[in-house]
């Protein structure tokens, strides 16, 4: 599965500022949204990779673990007791989508580095 991506032509990219001490252009960064359903975390994370891709040029991707959990569903969306810690099928169901969505964030910041 794809991440979702954020494109935008920005004509004027800003610059990163001189290095500190705490960070260098090396550095990689994950930002995991955690909540309630239907509570503005994936608007949110969409919003800033936005932001990041387009005003400092940095590559973004979004990894919504729900959207592997559709995939691996076929697209069927579930009923509350699909997310009962007791139902074990379902459980197991969800550690897979979550896994898949880590194996494909680890790949894409492997193979998305900062140039020096």
């Amino acid at each position: 599965m794809k991440p979702s991506a954020v494109k935008g032509d920005n004509p004027f990219p800003q610059t990163r500022g001189p290095p500190t001490s705490y960070a260098t252009r090396s550095d990689k960064l994950v930002c995991v949204m955690v909540g309630l359903p239907a509570r503005g975390k994936s608007f949110i994370a969409r919003r800033l990779s936005q932001y990041i891709s387009f005003f400092y040029g940095t590559p973004c991707a979004v990894f919504n673990v729900g959207e592997y959990l559709l995939k691996l569903l076929d697209g069927n969306f579930q009923q509350a007791d699909f997310f009962d810690d007791r139902n074990t099928d379902a459980k197991a169901l969800r550690r897979k989508a979550s896994e898949n969505a880590l194996a494909d964030m680890a790949a894409w910041m492997g193979t998305h580095g900062t140039k020096r």
